[in-house]
């Protein structure tokens, strides 16, 4: 196995007891590269760790074995996976059957390892995966960590039993234990949600803790990542622009940015380590400091780097400072006309884009990304002519500028406006996307890129997926596998992608948001 410790930068030495109390393996159904791009997994990894009783390490699709030590998962008290896309729920069974764990919940008899998961696809909707967990946190983990590591210290101490340790922690919010609810089905649909515990809630709310005064921002700067060599800080959470499709939008609920002052503390913390920074947050262009942010880092030499920038939110004076450190801007329109944007309540016209993009081109930005979303409800073929019209008259008349237009298909999420709306079958994607290859694909300047439609199938099944979804993924390690078996169990994957009505059970009933 690869000893990616060798190229790390641990940024805090976690001061520990003699007596370790709790031992937790923290990581990601993915590998190494994607889940330490993750601010969240770095940022429960410390707040782990704040504690000199606990030991945290990390482990990968890749590692299998915690990265600190090379121990087993089975050596820890505590497995817990940070899960932020559907598609990683695939790789969840793989980990735990490469560790000797038995994936299923009822199973696992023995009050060690606990298997726990969180992150905003568990938070949206816990049920796929339910009897794979022992324990599911919703929403915002630093208001759960502090009671939680609590009520397990002190059980491991008096080698508790799993179900009284289960039974204890019913009494925290915002945490659910899917063993403690039975799910009825009449045919394929959900009929009743019933408590086999009564101590158990009906619903579990969603946790918003309030933003601390040191920001979340990256434990380890790795060059194997993502965003390589970078420190990584978050500037705000939720989202004030409320996309009807956006799980950010409405999950998180109200939009919150962190004080500045205590941004740049945290910079000046390690700001002989810091070489270059990375803003996080859904809509981090939007908060009223970030052109002081960018003037202070750099007079410090360090450099910025930005991920994609909301249409219009950068001032025209900030631009040239901004184009000369970075040479490749994301913009996303999503949707493909001025028409459908108004429907989603993606408030930019097509007078906006073409201004915005102007700007970055005439101070020198030679390579742009456009994110599009094809497949959104009350689409049509005049829309997507618009976006093809609107990119080709752009690239011909910048034809030194090179664009990347990146293609998604439209994932119904749960808690959205859009929760219940169709989700677009391959044919009609297929022809959505020969449009776009026909409109664009002789331009010079323009690449197009999209996913294979499985992989948003995939998507779609699961994000409104119920629980009897759990045997499919547990024995399924590929896309293709788990459709085959998603397909053997209902003939068909209408029920999951069709057009759902309001007055059905939906699996995510069970969370409170």
């Amino acid at each position: 196995m690869y000893n990616f410790l060798n190229d790390e930068i641990h940024l805090n030495k976690f001061k520990k007891e003699k007596r370790i109390l709790l031992k937790v393996a923290v990581g990601t159904p993915n590998n190494y590269q994607i889940g330490m791009s993750n601010l969240g997994l770095q940022w429960v990894f410390y707040l782990f760790n704040e504690y000199p009783t606990i030991k945290c390490e990390r482990f990968f699709l890749n590692t299998i074995k915690t990265v600190e030590s090379n121990s087993n998962l089975l050596d820890f008290d505590i497995i817990a996976f940070s899960i932020s896309y559907e598609l990683d729920y695939l790789n969840i069974c793989y980990i735990l059957k490469k560790a000797k764990i038995n994936p299923f919940a009822k199973h696992r008899q023995y009050n060690k390892p606990l298997i726990i998961a969180g992150g905003i696809a568990i938070s949206a909707n816990p049920e796929p995966v339910a009897d794979l967990f022992d324990v599911l946190f919703i929403g915002e983990f630093e208001s759960l960590v502090g009671p939680f590591v609590n009520k397990i210290i002190k059980h491991i101490q008096k080698n508790s039993s799993k179900s009284e340790i289960l039974k204890e922690l019913v009494s925290l919010p915002h945490l659910y234990i899917p063993s403690f609810y039975d799910f009825k089905y009449k045919g394929i649909l959900i009929s009743t949600i019933k408590k086999i515990f009564n101590e158990a809630p009906t619903r579990v709310e969603y946790a918003r803790s309030e933003l601390r005064e040191k920001p979340s921002h990256s434990q380890i700067i790795s060059k194997n990542t993502t965003f390589k060599n970078t420190f990584l800080i978050e500037l705000s959470r939720g989202c004030p622009y409320k996309c009807k499709f956006c799980l950010s939008s409405y999950l998180s609920s109200d939009f919150r940015k962190v004080e500045y002052r205590n941004i740049l503390n945290c910079i000046e913390m390690y700001k002989n380590v810091i070489k270059k920074v990375g803003f996080i947050g859904n809509a981090f262009s939007s908060v009223d400091y970030l052109e002081d942010l960018c003037n202070f880092l750099c007079g410090r030499n360090i450099n910025v780097s930005f991920s994609s920038v909301y249409i219009g939110s950068l001032k025209v004076g900030f631009l040239p400072w901004l184009t000369s450190i970075q040479h490749t801007f994301t913009l996303a329109p999503d949707g493909t006309s001025e028409r459908i944007r108004r429907f989603i309540n993606k408030k930019i016209s097509n007078e906006e884009i073409y201004n915005s993009l102007k700007e970055l081109i005439d101070f020198g930005t030679r390579n742009i990304k456009l994110y599009y979303m094809v497949g959104l409800p009350s689409e049509n073929s005049r829309d997507i002519e618009e976006m093809i019209d609107f990119i080709r008259d752009f690239a011909e008349e910048e034809n030194a500028t090179n664009f990347t237009l990146s293609v998604n298909l439209f994932v119904p999420k749960s808690h959205t406006p859009f929760q219940f709306e169709r989700f677009c079958d391959e044919k009609e994607f297929k022809k959505k996307m020969l449009i776009i290859q026909q409109g664009l694909g002789n331009l010079k300047n323009v690449v197009i890129k999209h996913k294979n439609f499985k992989d948003f199938l995939v998507q779609a099944i699961i994000a409104r997926g119920d629980r009897r979804l759990s045997k499919k993924i547990a024995s399924s390690f590929s896309i293709p596998t788990f459709l085959a078996n998603v397909k053997e169990f209902l003939c068909n994957y209408n029920y999951f992608i069709d057009t759902l009505e309001d007055e059905k059970f939906v699996p995510w009933e069970i969370i409170k948001n």
